[in-house]
């Protein structure tokens, strides 16, 4: 993903986005590696990113690109990159999300852990 683009395309769409967290999104495309689709004119219409320990995640497709399998083009080309660099690649799917699980079956990849996340969400939730 780029940086002009990237950020906004990916937090924009992120249902887990809080006020801030595009700088998160712009440090995970800075830092680590990522995968996307572009139009002609260079605006994407899917994208991957590389986050917080080694896992794709954060994977959108522009609802108008959809069922044309940009998201798979997207998230193949990460994981062929990252095999390619040693890496195992591994993703992260909420157990509700039906469509994720799906899509990650099609493209090959097979549950291995159930995993909890536990998040702070700063000194205004401490009390």
């Amino acid at each position: 993903m780029d940086l002009v683009y990237g950020p906004a395309f990916i937090n924009d769409n992120w249902h887990h986005a809080v006020e801030g967290s595009i700088e998160y999104v712009k440090q995970s495309i800075e830092r680590n590696i990522t995968s996307g689709v572009y139009t002609k004119e260079g605006k994407p219409v899917s994208g991957i990113l590389l986050v917080g320990g080694g896992v794709m995640g954060l994977l959108y497709t522009d609802k108008a690109y959809r069922n044309k399998n940009y998201g798979k083009l997207a998230m193949q080309n990460l994981m062929k990159t990252l095999t390619l660099k040693g890496f195992a690649p591994c993703s992260a799917v909420e157990i509700f999300n039906e469509a994720s699980i799906k899509f990650h079956a099609k493209i090959g990849m097979q549950k291995c852990s159930t995993v909890d996340y536990i998040r702070y969400f700063g000194p205004a939730t401490l009390k």
